[in-house]
């Protein structure tokens, strides 16, 4: 038998153990010194402490691999960070799966090498989840694991980068005053890099095509769908500014103080949406997500009309003219 251990952060719970289908979590309450021990002999470099959770799945043979499997267990890795997804995918909250450990059938312990997914990230955010809770987590995970785009280039793309923005640090409160790093705030730019890779194959009109087909992924019309398609425009300006190397205005910080829950339940919304309706081939994805929006003819003109306007040299619009009126 083989079992995977992971050391838990950030997760609270009034009850002192969690039990799922296939895994369980334990916690290692204040002054329970035997738990303490036992965690710490199984992560040594961990430094695990009263507070902190120990998942744990037993395998009765390795589950094989559908791809490489460098780390001789077959899919158990990848297993982790299913769980870890389809947790932070569950509810909001800064939940980190700090260290991954395993033991083989002849009992010897291996470490997993910390990748970009772990982390042991300050929060403000913690990640509550009670025992009534688990067999709804259980349905959600069948659900989504079972769609046809669980496993398709696209969101491969995207739940990398929402596992990668979940592992840092969002410091979303803000003081008037304060004098907030721009990496404190970078979970947006992965966030957003999320939702393009879901949303936005194109490479133009990129801000407005994401914004126009959240609302209608999320079956939003009239007040809702304006509501998702303003938290996405802020956001969406608050990612370029980090993007470019500019500094956060007092807007943007007000932004992140005030919306900084809706940001992060939207898109997690998305992300399972986008699972339940979309197509797992990419020319079928294009096209379903075309008629939710794309920008019409008046669109570009407009486009066209901005970058002209922008343009200083009199002789150098006189040739774009002539040169449009070749192709009309």
């Amino acid at each position: 038998m083989h079992t995977a251990y992971i050391l838990v952060r950030n997760l609270e719970s009034t009850a002192g153990q969690l039990r799922f289908r296939t895994f369980w979590l334990w916690q290692i309450r204040q002054g329970d010194v035997t738990n303490l021990s036992r965690a710490r002999q199984v992560f040594p470099h961990g430094n695990a402490r009263f507070g902190d959770w120990v998942l744990e799945r037993e395998y009765d043979l390795v589950p094989p691999s559908k791809g490489p499997a460098p780390s001789g267990f077959g899919r158990i890795p990848s297993d982790v960070e299913d769980i870890l997804l389809l947790l932070r995918l569950f509810k909001s909250g800064d939940l980190c799966f700090v260290q991954v450990a395993i033991r083989d059938d002849a009992g010897s312990l291996f470490s997993q090498y910390p990748y970009r997914v772990m982390s042991d990230i300050g929060t403000t955010l913690p990640y509550f989840l009670s025992e009534g809770e688990c067999n709804a987590w259980e349905s959600l995970h069948s659900e989504l694991t079972r769609t046809p785009a669980w496993d398709s280039r696209w969101f491969d793309i995207a739940r990398r980068f929402f596992l990668y923005g979940g592992a840092k640090e969002f410091n979303w409160y803000i003081e008037e005053e304060s004098n907030i790093e721009q990496n404190e705030v970078d979970r947006v730019v992965d966030y957003m890099v999320a939702l393009e890779a879901t949303l936005v194959p194109e490479r133009d009109f990129v801000g407005r095509c994401l914004r126009e087909r959240a609302a209608r992924l999320l079956l939003r019309d009239g007040a809702a769908g304006s509501e998702v398609k303003d938290l996405l425009r802020e956001f969406y300006d608050i990612r370029s500014t980090i993007a470019h190397g500019s500094p956060l205005s007092q807007t943007h910080r007000k932004t992140l103080t005030k919306y900084r829950c809706d940001f992060e339940d939207t898109v997690r919304e998305l992300l399972k949406a986008a699972l339940r309706s979309l197509p797992r081939d990419e020319r079928d994805r294009r096209e379903r997500l075309s008629h939710f929006w794309s920008p019409s003819d008046s669109d570009r003109a407009q486009k066209v009309a901005e970058g002209f306007g922008a343009i200083t040299s009199c002789d150098q619009r006189k040739r774009l003219i002539a040169r449009l009126a070749q192709k009309s």
